[in-house]
């Protein structure tokens, strides 16, 4: 049975390594990113590093809510998502 993160990843190895070094490609992916934003959103109304700054705030507060979504679900819910239940891959039957 192939997976989605088999179809997305083609490998178990390359999917482990993208959810490991998830911070690494997400740090080179953001000025990417702010420049598409810069180019089609925001480009009459900010310059370019304001858009990063922007996209650098973004991401914080992503991560600030993951946080307390962890917390919420580990002390409160007794849920703890990190197990094989969230696996990029299971095993194939």
């Amino acid at each position: 049975m192939k997976t989605v993160a088999n179809f997305l990843f083609f490998d178990h190895v390359t999917g482990n390594y993208f959810v490991q070094h998830r911070n690494i490609f997400e740090l080179l992916l953001l000025p990417i990113m702010a420049l598409f934003a810069w180019l089609i959103i925001t480009r009459p109304k900010m310059n370019y590093i304001e858009t990063l700054a922007l996209g650098i705030y973004m991401f914080s507060v992503i991560g600030m809510f993951n946080t307390l979504q962890i917390i919420i679900n580990g002390l409160l819910l007794r849920i703890n998502f990190m197990t094989n239940m969230f696996e990029l891959t299971g095993p194939d039957r």
